[in-house]
């Protein structure tokens, strides 16, 4: 009898260590919520707009029409939430989480059109 309760004695600590990993796992769902939005190089109240957005607590932002002068608006607004943003061009992304990978711009012109004209970003969270 007490060799059979030693030999279980080390299984008690190993159970309550990886014993969770025997049980079937309940499937999550994942959730990410994205809020994109059109800038507007016509907005009057771009950091009127950032709050309106980040009361709607997405997890990611993603902007197009982003001008240089309003840039400084929508830097200041949701820095606290969202810690992890990039800007190329007229177009940028906040995010809750960070970006894992390199991110960059990416070609969506239509063959007519200059090489200024950057509209597309991409990003791994």
């Amino acid at each position: 009898m007490r060799g059979a309760l030693a030999a279980l004695l080390p299984v008690a600590p190993w159970l309550a260590q990886f014993g969770g990993y025997l049980l079937p796992r309940v499937k999550q769902p994942h959730h990410l919520v994205a809020l994109q939005h059109n800038a507007s190089d016509e907005n009057t109240d771009p950091a009127g707009t950032a709050r309106t957005l980040i009361a709607a607590r997405p997890d990611v932002i993603g902007l197009e029409e982003l001008l240089p002068a309003a840039l400084p608006s929508w830097e200041a607004a949701p820095h606290a939430e969202y810690p992890y943003r990039t800007v190329h061009s007229t177009v940028g992304l906040w995010s809750r989480f960070p970006l894992l990978t390199e991110t960059a711009p990416v070609d969506i012109r239509a063959h007519d059109v200059g090489p200024d004209w950057n509209r597309g970003l991409r990003a791994k969270l």
